[in-house]
C-alpha cells in the first residue's frame, strides 16, 4: 500500500511540475521580445493617436503639462507621429558663450555651461557660437510613443 502511495504521490507531483513548466513557458513566449528594465512598458499604448508637424506641436504633444519645478506631469498615453522632417535648428538663433576643442580629431567644441565646470581646464578657451535650441530639451511625460513614418519621420536640432 505505502509503494502504491508513493507512486500516485509521484505521479501528481510529475503531473504538477509539468503544467507548472507549462504556465512558465507560456508566460515565457508571451515577453519574448527584448529584457531588460522596460519589458513591461506600453508606451502610448492605448492613448489618442496625433501626428504633429511642427517642432511647438511636437512639444505640447510629447508634454502638455509642467509642475511648478518644471518637470513634465504629463502621465496621459499617447502616441505622437512624425511624417516628415521637424526641425528646431536656429529657431531661438545663437548665442555666444565660453567653451574648448578638447578633441583633436573633431571639429565639436565642448560648451560651458556653467563657471564651475572644470572639462575645459586643460584646453585652451574660447567664446563658442552655439544654437540656443538645444539649451531647452523637449520634455517627455510617461506613457509617450514617439513614431515616425516609413523614412520621412525626422528630427533635427535637439
Amino acid at each position: 500500500m505505502a509503494s502504491t502511495t508513493l507512486k500516485i504521490s509521484a505521479r501528481l507531483a510529475a503531473i504538477a511540475l509539468l503544467a507548472l513548466l507549462g504556465t512558465a513557458g507560456a508566460a515565457m513566449a508571451k515577453n519574448s521580445g527584448p529584457g531588460g528594465f522596460g519589458i513591461n512598458t506600453t508606451g502610448g499604448d492605448g492613448g489618442d493617436t496625433v501626428h504633429v508637424t511642427t517642432p511647438a506641436q511636437l512639444r505640447n504633444e510629447l508634454c502638455r503639462s509642467l509642475d511648478a519645478a518644471g518637470y513634465c506631469n504629463d502621465d496621459a498615453p499617447r502616441i505622437v507621429v512624425v511624417d516628415r522632417t521637424i526641425d528646431f535648428r536656429g529657431l531661438e538663433g545663437s548665442a555666444m558663450g565660453l567653451g574648448c576643442h578638447p578633441y583633436s580629431n573633431k571639429s565639436e567644441a565642448l560648451l560651458l555651461l556653467n563657471s564651475s565646470d572644470t572639462r575645459c581646464n586643460d584646453f585652451v578657451t574660447s567664446q563658442i557660437q552655439y544654437d540656443k535650441v538645444g539649451r531647452h530639451p523637449i520634455m517627455v511625460g510617461s506613457n509617450k510613443s514617439l513614431v515616425g513614418t516609413g523614412t520621412s519621420g525626422i528630427i533635427k536640432g535637439t
